[in-house]
């Protein structure tokens, strides 16, 4: 595969991921609502998870 078919391959596949995102963006509340994700405005601190409030840890927040 030489440099051209290259760069027309990488346009192509970001013009498609791109592409993708946008057909979903209107969904993202009712995929939301089907994986129970919750809030949408509430930020994970830290990058917590549920699991880590599974096993007691506590957040960032409370430990101030």
């Amino acid at each position: 595969m030489g440099t051209t078919e290259f760069v027309a391959l990488a346009v192509f596949m970001m013009a498609l991921f791109a592409t993708s995102i946008d057909l979903m963006s209107p969904a993202l509340d009712e995929i939301g609502a089907d994986l129970s994700a919750g809030d949408g405005n509430t930020a994970v601190v830290g990058g917590e998870s549920r699991a880590n409030e599974a096993r007691g840890a506590r957040s960032i927040v409370e430990r101030r």
